[in-house]
């Protein structure tokens, strides 16, 4: 029974780290496409001054 307690709790700090990974690669994901997006707006607004 202990080697089974071991086995759930390795398999629950895994589940968590791939938890909170996913929401790390989401976050940095999210991030990166608006800052796309800010350096496009920008680039689009210096093209209409030029």
């Amino acid at each position: 029974m202990i080697g089974q307690d071991v086995e759930t709790t390795k398999l629950k700090e895994n589940l968590n780290f791939v938890r909170s990974t996913k929401i790390l690669f989401n976050f940095s994901i999210h991030t990166t496409m608006r800052r796309m997006t800010n350096i496009f707006g920008q680039q689009l607004s210096h093209i209409k001054l030029l």
